[in-house]
């Protein structure tokens, strides 16, 4: 006879195999990395709702569903990065860098994660689903990017800024007159301005152990001089943002809960924040979640208030 197995060391092992796979995911940590996909669906959103004088119900059911394209999309990509990562992470204690998943199994909740993605989005309309998809090749390219620019916040930053594009058209379709594609231009800069700034504060953590793998961050390019010129990245948001309301014709809130929040939040961040002192990094890095909520809850009253 065999031995019969306990079934609390099964379940045991169950759960731990589970939690691993969220681990993977980043879902321990919701809703932090969810949240920061989701502010440039978000503002999209919000400013093509204030264009188009959209019915408010549409509005928030479109917000609900991108805030779980938000969390499937940063999960799923969480994933390709770490599979993309796994021979130069072995300093972090990553699921994938442990062995407690498989590159096959990591792979599949992956593209499983990607079809929950796309199932997600098809209930906006057809535009925004094919916007959607055409974003795809930024996501797969991005961990190699570390390796071939000094500059792969901004690709990020295009990545990110792409979810304004998606939001606008789940609200708009496929009509885009010669005065929105001016303002998607702008608010898609002022995002990527957005995520180049606080992605270089989460780099700034982590800048001696990549320099000893070879990877290539803006927090490591700028040396020196990341502080000041991480400010003006801060500024060109804070102005970009300006500007896109101007464009989109807000009112009074947008420009004082949106845009003054902002710049008060960022007038913070760089008091406070000592590149040299990793604490101090993440910090300001997580501290970029309360900035977006700002400039979407001055969108969004301002739309409320029409």
């Amino acid at each position: 006879m065999y031995p019969e197995k306990n079934k609390g060391d099964s379940a045991a092992s169950a759960a731990g195999r589970a939690y691993e796979l969220v681990r993977l995911t980043r879902l321990h940590k919701f809703p932090f990395g969810s949240l920061l996909v989701f502010w440039p669906y978000g503002w999209g959103l919000a400013m093509a709702a204030c264009n188009l004088h959209s019915p408010r119900y549409i509005v928030f059911k479109h917000a609900v569903i991108f805030m779980l394209v938000a969390t499937l999309y940063h999960s799923a990509f969480c994933i390709w990065n770490d599979m993309c990562d796994r021979d130069l992470d072995g300093r972090v204690d990553r699921p994938l860098v442990t062995g407690t998943v498989s590159v096959i199994e990591a792979f599949v909740l992956f593209l499983a994660l990607l079809a929950l993605t796309f199932v997600a989005i098809s209930y906006t309309n057809r535009m925004a689903f094919w916007y959607m998809v055409s974003s795809l090749p930024l996501g797969f390219l991005y961990p190699q990017m570390k390796h071939w620019t000094w500059w792969p916040q901004f690709w990020l930053g295009v990545g990110g800024s792409w979810g304004c594009i998606v939001a606008w058209a789940s609200l708009a379709g496929s009509e885009f007159t010669p005065l929105t594609i001016l303002l998607l231009q702008v608010l898609t800069a002022s995002t990527i301005s957005w995520i180049i700034m606080l992605d270089t504060m989460y780099g700034a953590q982590n800048r001696d152990d990549d320099m000893k793998v070879g990877i290539k961050l803006t927090a490591r390019l700028f040396g020196p001089h990341i502080w000041g010129i991480t400010a003006v990245f801060g500024a060109a948001f804070v102005a970009l943002s300006v500007l896109a309301g101007l464009l989109n014709g807000n009112g009074t809130l947008y420009f004082l809960i949106g845009c003054c929040g902002v710049s008060l939040h960022i007038f913070w961040q760089l008091l406070s924040w000592n590149a040299e002192v990793v604490q101090s990094s993440l910090v300001v890095f997580v501290s970029n979640h309360y900035m977006g909520l700002f400039l979407f809850t001055g969108i969004l009253l301002d739309y409320l208030s029409t």
